[in-house]
């Protein structure tokens, strides 16, 4: 029971101790000596409402002291215990920091902070100058309006090369810019069925020059009278006029008159016909003692028939009659067959039946009466006057359709000529996996990729099959070259290999001069980029004599998907079977045609 005390009494000196140190701790502190106090600011500006943090330097930097904060006017401005100073109303105060006898000061100027912007619009509509307080933003006005021009935004500077941006905080009077675009406008020719012609540019305000009239269209059968601006041809196209709107101008047209003659050879004459281009003639069937009438001809020796009917009036010339002397004609028209003969027989019998003619591809199936081919001529009906029949014809199933391609200005790329190569050739070498215009010296490819180069050049050491489109329009190697330069704007395309890449290089080395080169599953254009690798492209060779002989036709046993055409500064838009682009575009065949290439102008 005695112990405890003591415990008690050892604990209170432990205390009282330690209470010790910390007041000397706390003396030393106090007398820590504060030699300078340093601003941030010696004098600032604030609007009304506006905060500004000003900072104290202490030296020496490691003094643990409170710094007090005093305003001289705290109607005007205040002061937080941090240094925060907010700007109440307008006038002047001094703002002191203190730490005992150590002071520093600034001054506060407190306004009402108002700057102007100015929008400069360069001759346009008039922008109402904006007032805006210190660190606010400017309101965005509607675009302004400037004859002859489209606004193209606001910039900082009367260069115009940085944007504004209305998110800015405004801190000063400011002026901002507008940018304008001239309006290009566009005079457009309607040649009122004659050739096209394309369009041309005008600065709005600009003048219509003699020189943009003297464009004279072509239309056959007619001759030009002037542009006009209206397409009843009130009003004429004069230069001089401004151009104030993008327009059309019409071209306006007259028909010409020609004059036809009449070549009876009879006793009799007809008197020759002024008649309009484009228009029928209306004449007698004439006659001749002794003689059959065997219709109108272009030319003195029968071979140009002209169908009073159907064919028009196209400029000065002459008619022949043709006559057939006490007999009747049968004339047989094979639709592209093979050459029939015409048969003379005297008038009232009936004729026997020539030989069929023949027609690649296709069987005949009989003589019609009609070019319709809806009524099937009888070889025992007896033959009066002249008789012209016609050929008609079925595709036969067992051989190829014949397919041709009108490409209106287009070409196949190397890409497409596989599909003029004739069915069940096989080509003499292949290779898959090519790269266009790659890098001959890329060691990652040159052993597995052929190198198909349009413009990018090629080595020295690399072999080089030299390639320009025929005649037949297939890439035929026009020479080679196994070491050396070649210049690349002489050919279409150059096929190459470096010497140390193996298979590459032996498949290059084996190439011919003469031999059609083809490439497949790809699609070439003018959009594919430099160093395109086509894994699954197939480079085929063939010799000359697997080409079709007739450009851009093909004989089928079945119809793949029709090959695809380029045409510089267009787009293709599909195949027709018509050339006036009527009905759905084709992309497979169901029997021989001609297809037309359809444009779509970029």
């Amino acid at each position: 029971m005695m112990a405890k005390p003591k415990g008690f009494k050892f604990k209170n000196v432990i205390i009282l101790i330690t209470l010790g140190l910390f007041m000397v701790v706390l003396v030393a502190c106090g007398k820590e000596k504060i030699e300078n106090i340093q601003l941030s600011e010696t004098e600032i500006l604030l609007d009304l409402g506006e905060e500004y943090l000003v900072e104290a330097t202490i030296t020496p930097m490691d003094s643990n002291v409170k710094v007090e904060w005093i305003s001289s006017n705290d109607s005007v401005a205040t002061v937080s215990e941090t240094g925060l100073v907010k700007g109440l109303t307008a006038g002047k105060s001094t703002i002191t920091a203190e730490v005992g006898s150590i002071k520093a000061t600034l001054i506060v100027t407190v306004a009402k902070l108002e700057y102007n912007v100015i929008f400069n619009t360069d001759e346009g509509s008039i922008m109402p100058v904006q007032t805006v307080r210190r660190n606010e933003k400017v309101i965005k006005p509607d675009d302004p309006k400037k004859e002859g021009f489209t606004f193209n935004g606001w910039y900082t500077a009367s260069n115009l090369v940085v944007q504004f941006d209305f998110n800015t905080p405004i801190t000063a009077n400011t002026t901002i810019y507008a940018c304008w675009k001239e309006v290009v406008l566009n005079i457009n020719y309607d040649t009122n069925g004659g050739e096209a012609l394309e369009p041309i540019e005008k600065v709005h305000g600009s003048f219509l020059s003699a020189i943009d009239l003297a464009v004279v269209p072509v239309k056959e059968g007619h001759s030009f009278k002037g542009w006009f601006l209206d397409n009843e041809f009130t009003t004429e196209v004069v230069p001089g006029m401004v151009i104030e709107s993008s327009i059309t101008i019409y071209a306006n047209w007259e028909v010409n008159e020609y004059t036809v003659n009449f070549d009876l050879d009879n006793d009799t004459s007809f008197e020759p016909q002024n008649l309009l281009y484009g228009s029928l003639i209306e004449v007698e069937q004439p006659t001749k003692v002794g003689y059959e009438f065997a219709g109108w001809f272009r030319d003195e020796e029968h071979l140009n028939a002209f169908n009073l009917l159907e064919d028009t009036v196209f400029g000065d010339f002459t008619l022949y009659a043709k006559w057939n002397i006490g007999k009747s004609t049968v004339m047989f028209n094979s639709n592209g067959g093979s050459k029939v003969s015409d048969i003379l027989i005297d008038t009232f019998q009936p004729i026997t039946a020539p030989t069929n003619p023949t027609k690649s591809n296709m069987l005949f199936t009989g003589w019609y009466k009609d070019i319709g081919l809806t009524e099937l001529y009888d070889f025992n009906t007896p033959v009066v006057g002249s008789v012209q029949l016609y050929a008609a014809w079925r595709i036969d199933p067992a051989v190829a359709k014949k397919v041709e391609f009108e490409l209106n200005g287009g070409e196949f790329p190397v890409s497409s000529t596989d599909f003029f190569i004739k069915y069940g050739l096989k080509p003499v070498a292949s290779h898959t996996k090519i790269i266009i215009d790659g890098n001959p010296w890329d060691t990652e490819t040159d052993d597995e990729y052929l190198y198909f180069q349009r413009t990018a050049a090629t080595g020295n050491y690399w072999a080089k099959a030299c390639l320009k489109k025929n005649a037949l329009g297939h890439y035929e190697v026009v020479d080679f070259v196994a070491s050396g330069s070649v210049i690349m704007g002489n050919y279409d395309y150059v096929i190459s290999a470096w010497d140390q890449s193996g298979a590459i290089n032996n498949f290059v080395m084996g190439l011919k001069i003469g031999q059609i080169i083809t490439v497949t599953g790809m699609e070439l254009n003018d959009e594919v980029a430099q160093r395109t690798p086509f894994d699954r492209a197939v480079v085929n060779v063939y010799n000359a004599s697997a080409a079709y002989e007739i450009a851009y036709t093909n004989l089928l046993l079945s119809i793949p998907s029709l090959p695809i055409p380029v045409k510089d500064n267009a787009k293709f838009a599909g195949w027709y079977d018509n050339p006036e682009f009527t009905g759905e575009a084709l992309t497979r065949l169901t029997q021989g045609a001609k297809l037309y290439a359809k444009w779509v102008t970029l």
